[in-house]
């Protein structure tokens, strides 16, 4: 066959393909036009009830969140006013002539750049995660190509479909983002005002936290090294911090006096005040009185564009902010005790226990300290100490007893002879199943399982494994635990004390194991009292207390410190009064648990 031949037939087989493709290709792009044009008259006949969604979907993870009524009041109030605005000058639009419709113009061009703009931040702060410069790279400018076809695409297409979704996707992303600026704005004034409060008055507080000191100096009773009490706070968040300042605020009535206080996560925060001069009373008035606000300063919106847009900057820097401002400004680690405050933290890269104390680190600012030993995961990102990153001391152990091993190995300082551990981890026996519980929560339930695995095998070695039998006796029977101190040599929990001590049995220690929320504890109560126990003991790690809750942590945290102080004082040979419970640190017109109506 001819080559003329040959191209003139090929040509009239490609006329013949064309022919047949062409109105499917056709049919099909109308189709998809009229489906996408369906659907956005749809989505705008029914913008209402997507509005009302949106409020819902607010509500919901705002108070998942732990966010204020106050501002989310403010949120939902904003975004509605806004979104009544846009609704109205879409309508408006939509009345007028289609010839040169420059209100539409414009609202179609408000949703492309509320569309651009959302998909940029995402990309930011997916690119921000990703280590590996290539990948980090690659994704950057994959995300702008694609950001910019899109918008040019949206831009330019006069199909009255798409302008409809960017009309749509502008009144549903403009309120959000407009309440989201509003709201951060009128509280990053608020807690700036705050903050600044605080400051004028710290030259008090300074002066009144070193007499407290000085007074812990004077009159704490000087008692021989074979007498001296150390104290362990486990994490648990707030909920931790506010039972273990009711446990701190017993010992100090009982005249009882703290050598070393060794500390982790949610027990670092009491820990860290209590060592700078803070009394129990208050930081406990202090958190009542101005709730932290931690999740609200989280997500504002100058922490999240320094997150987005500063390469040094994550969330465990705010989180280190938020201590820095609210309880110890630029007091460091070496301005500290008595008693001697021990840091439990975890090295992120090598996974492996790290532990500050004063005279280790003594220019570690104590606010980055104590947020690197509560920097949760998947909650905070690793805090950077001295270009090493750090991570939650609970990954490690929970107790904060690691941290007092390497101290006491460290520094040769002789053991104390009471060691009192006050775990207030959560109790996982109180979760609520679902079927589909979220990833953070599964996350927690993980780590709290894995806790009070961990937390049993480490009492029974510090009890010589009398507790698991006292608490098995307790659960079987429903009785209260015994309240008794256990005898265990030095040298079986800390190994090193061989070489200095051959005779085991010349150094013992005497442990009392604290668990004011566990379930072997709550025996001790009955009625309400023990409903508001377990309704601490369900508090959420990450949940920030309410002025009832703060005030039932504190007493129940009192209370059971104050069922060991008989014989902890009898130990320590000093004389013990009565705790009075009722006069545990309340919040204000908040009624304590009536110890009198508690007992079975």
């Amino acid at each position: 066959m001819k080559l003329p031949t040959l191209v003139s037939d090929l040509q009239q087989r490609a006329h013949r393909v064309q022919e047949t493709v062409t109105p499917v290709v056709r049919r099909s792009a109308t189709a998809v036009r009229e489906t996408a044009k369906t659907g956005a008259l749809y989505l705008w006949r029914s913008l209402s009830w997507v509005a009302l969604a949106q409020l819902a979907l607010a509500v919901a993870v705002g108070r998942s969140l732990d966010i204020e009524w106050t501002w989310l009041g403010l949120f939902l109030l904003v975004a509605t006013i806004d979104g009544l605005r846009r609704r109205g000058r879409a309508k408006a639009a939509l009345e007028a002539p289609l010839a040169h419709n420059h209100r539409w113009t414009r609202l179609v061009r408000a949703g492309i750049t509320y569309i651009v703009v959302v998909m940029a931040l995402i990309a930011i702060a997916v690119a921000s995660r990703i280590e590996a410069p290539e990948r980090q790279l690659q994704v950057a400018v994959g995300s702008a190509v694609a950001i910019v076809v899109l918008a040019l695409f949206f831009w330019r297409t006069s199909e009255a479909a798409f302008q409809m979704v960017a009309v749509v996707a502008g009144l549903a992303l403009g309120p959000a983002l407009v309440a989201w600026v509003l709201v951060s704005v009128v509280h990053a004034g608020v807690t700036w005002q705050r903050w600044r409060s605080v400051e004028r008055h710290y030259a008090v507080l300074d002066a009144r936290h070193a007499g407290e000191l000085a007074r812990r100096r004077r009159e704490w009773p000087t008692l021989p090294p074979d007498r001296r009490v150390a104290v362990a706070l486990s994490g648990g968040g707030y909920r931790a911090a506010l039972t273990q300042a009711g446990a701190l605020w017993a010992l100090e009535t009982a005249g009882v006096p703290v050598h070393v206080l060794s500390t982790v996560s949610g027990g670092s925060i009491m820990g860290g005040a209590y060592s700078l001069g803070w009394r129990p009373e208050e930081f406990v008035e202090a958190i009542c009185d101005h709730p932290p606000g931690l999740p609200m300063t989280m997500l504002n919106l100058a922490p999240v564009a320094a997150q987005l847009f500063l390469p040094r900057w994550n969330t465990g820097d705010t989180y280190a902010l938020h201590f820095h401002k609210i309880f110890f400004q630029q007091h460091r680690l070496g301005s500290t005790g008595p008693p001697t405050l021990i840091l439990n933290t975890t090295r992120y890269e090598r996974g492996a226990r790290a532990a500050f104390w004063p005279t280790l680190v003594p220019q570690l600012h104590l606010a980055r300290g104590v947020a690197a030993s509560g920097a949760f995961p998947a909650a905070f990102d690793p805090v950077d100490i001295a270009s090493e990153l750090y991570m939650d001391g609970g990954v490690v152990e929970n107790l904060g007893i690691d941290g007092l091993w390497i101290y006491l190995r460290h520094t040769n300082e002789r053991p104390p002879a009471l060691l009192v551990l006050v775990d207030v981890s959560a109790d996982p026996s109180l979760a609520r199943a679902n079927r589909k519980p979220s990833q953070v929560k599964t996350l927690l339930h993980a780590q709290n399982i894995s806790y009070r695995a961990l937390h049993a095998r480490i009492f029974d070695v510090y009890t010589e494994g009398a507790y698991s039998v006292l608490v098995e006796e307790s659960l079987k029977n429903a009785r209260p635990i015994s309240e008794r101190l256990h005898v265990v040599p030095t040298s079986r929990v800390w190994p090193f004390r061989r070489a200095v001590v051959p005779d085991e049995r010349a150094e013992l220690l005497r442990v009392a194991v604290v668990r004011p929320t566990a379930a072997e504890e709550r025996f001790v109560f009955a009625g309400t009292v023990q409903k508001r126990l377990v309704g601490v003991a369900a508090i959420s790690t990450l949940h920030e207390l309410t002025p009832v809750e703060a005030t039932d942590a504190v007493w129940f945290g009192a209370a059971a410190i104050g069922r060991r102080l008989p014989e902890i004082c009898a130990l320590l040979g000093i004389p013990c009064p009565t705790v009075p419970l009722a006069r545990t640190p309340a919040c204000k017109a908040i009624q304590r648990p009536d110890v009198r109506a508690a007992r079975p």
